[in-house]
C-alpha cells in the first residue's frame, strides 16, 4: 500500500462494481488515483464512490478473518505481518480482536474483502473516512443460527468505514492507518467526524439486517 501523492480529479474511470453484502451500493474498485514522486499513477487498486456520499455515510464493514491478539501473535511470521489487519479498541464488554483479510501473494481477494483496498490519503491531502467500531446483538444478524452458542447474549463486534465529509462521485476513499502502522512513505492527515454528528446506521445503509460476514462471530483461539 505505497500511497504518496493524490490526483483529486472527479473524472470517471474504468472499474469493477462492488457487489458485497457488507458494503453499501455505489462503490467500485479501480486503479488508484494516487501518484508517486515522479507523477506517475501508482499501479495498485483503490475504492471509489460511483455516486456522491454525504458526511457520516456508512460505507461498509471491514471484513476478514478474526483473531485474538494472542492467536495472531502465535502464528507464523508470514501471517503475522499481514499489512491489512485492523484491530478493535477493546473495552469492558468486549476483548480486543483483530480483523485480517487473508493474503495470497501479497494480495487480498477484492471481491470478498473490497474495503481492504481503501488506501491512505496522499501526502498533501486529508483522509475522507475513518474506521468505526460497532456492536450488535445476535438478533440483528441475517442468520443468528450461525452464531456459536457461547456468544448468545454477548455483544458482537464489527468494524466499519464511515465518511467524514461529503465525497463527490468518482472520488477515491481513504483513511489514515494510524501512527503505529509501519510505512516507508509519507501520507496525508487523519480526519474525524464533525462534532455532534452520528454516523449513519449500518442497518439502514444496507437495507436490512447485519450480514454475518461483517461481524466477529468466530474468533480463532477464543
Amino acid at each position: 500500500m505505497l500511497n504518496l501523492l493524490s490526483d483529486e480529479s472527479d473524472e470517471e474511470q474504468d472499474g469493477e462494481q462492488v457487489y458485497n453484502p457488507c458494503c453499501r451500493h455505489g462503490l467500485y474498485v479501480a486503479q488508484t488515483k494516487l501518484s508517486g514522486p515522479d507523477g506517475e499513477r501508482l499501479p495498485f487498486r483503490g475504492v471509489f464512490a460511483s455516486k456522491p456520499l454525504r458526511t457520516g455515510a456508512f460505507v461498509g464493514f471491514y471484513t476478514g478473518e478474526w483473531y485474538t491478539p494472542e492467536t495472531l501473535e502465535s502464528m507464523p511470521d508470514v501471517r503475522r505481518r499481514n499489512e491489512y489487519a485492523v484491530c478493535t479498541s477493546g473495552d469492558a464488554r468486549c476483548d480486543e480482536v483483530i480483523c485480517s483479510p487473508p493474503v495470497e501473494r501479497r494480495r487480498i481477494d477484492e471481491v470478498k474483502y473490497p474495503l481492504g483496498l481503501v488506501n491512505e490519503p496522499g501526502k498533501h491531502s486529508t483522509a475522507n473516512c475513518i474506521l468505526a467500531e460497532y456492536k450488535f446483538t445476535m438478533d440483528e444478524l441475517t442468520d443468528p443460527s450461525l452464531v456459536p452458542e457461547e456468544l448468545h447474549g454477548e455483544d458482537i463486534v464489527a468494524i466499519g468505514i464511515v465518511t467524514t465529509r461529503d465525497i463527490g462521485a468518482h472520488r477515491e476513499l481513504s483513511w489514515y492507518y494510524g501512527s503505529s502502522y509501519h510505512r516507508s512513505y509519507e501520507v496525508g492527515k487523519q480526519t474525524r467526524l464533525p462534532r455532534g454528528l452520528r454516523p449513519e446506521d449500518p442497518i439502514v445503509a444496507l437495507g436490512g439486517r447485519i450480514p454475518n460476514e461483517g461481524v466477529c462471530v468466530l474468533v480463532s483461539g477464543a
